[in-house]
């Protein structure tokens, strides 16, 4: 489903609620991705590295606190709150 869809389905009369949350660059343990990557460039002198044209932004975000976000969601996530539908 696209994110507009997920949010246009938020439907507080019926006690459905949706919010979206969208994390980016999500590392931790077992990752089988940036960490490998990481530990590979700096093992071979090359830490500094672009992405892109060097003028791009990249948050990375630790798991848990991808976690820890979507159970603050899911607890705040009610009739009337301000999270529904966005």
């Amino acid at each position: 489903l696209s994110l507009q869809e997920v949010l246009s389905a938020n439907d507080p009369d019926n006690n459905f609620f949706t919010t979206a949350i969208r994390p980016h660059g999500i590392f931790g343990p077992r990752d089988p991705q940036l960490v490998p990557i990481l530990i590979q460039a700096a093992r071979s002198g090359k830490m500094k590295f672009i992405i892109g044209d060097g003028k791009n932004l990249v948050d990375f975000t630790y798991v848990e606190n991808v976690v820890h976000g979507h159970i603050l969601a899911a607890e705040k996530l009610h009739k009337g709150s301000p999270l529904c539908g966005k």
